[in-house]
């Protein structure tokens, strides 16, 4: 099957071509440019939002978590070290 080239297209069409193109962009097309421009601009704040809370609760939360959980852990041995198992241990005294 032998493939068919295009015809040649002359100078002269191209241009009619390019001129009705032109009446068809109209100022109502700047406006869908600058809605669409508006729309890409929230779509990429957003996509930057789901990325920050990626880190936060991927990275940072856990990394707190952990550090002020060995913190309490080491505070209530020390506790535990000086008052035992007495309510002393949980700041009640008698």
């Amino acid at each position: 099957m032998p493939i068919e080239w295009p015809k040649d297209v002359s100078q002269s069409e191209m241009d009619d071509d390019t001129s009705s193109l032109g009446s068809y962009l109209s100022s109502s097309d700047e406006s869908d440019d600058s809605v669409d421009q508006s729309a890409l601009i929230q779509e990429e704040w957003e996509e930057s939002m789901r990325q920050i809370e990626a880190v936060l609760s991927v990275i940072i939360l856990p990394f707190f978590g952990k550090w002020w959980g060995r913190r309490f852990a080491f505070w209530a041995f020390d506790r535990y070290k000086i008052f035992g198992l007495t309510p002393a241990l949980i700041g009640m005294s008698r």
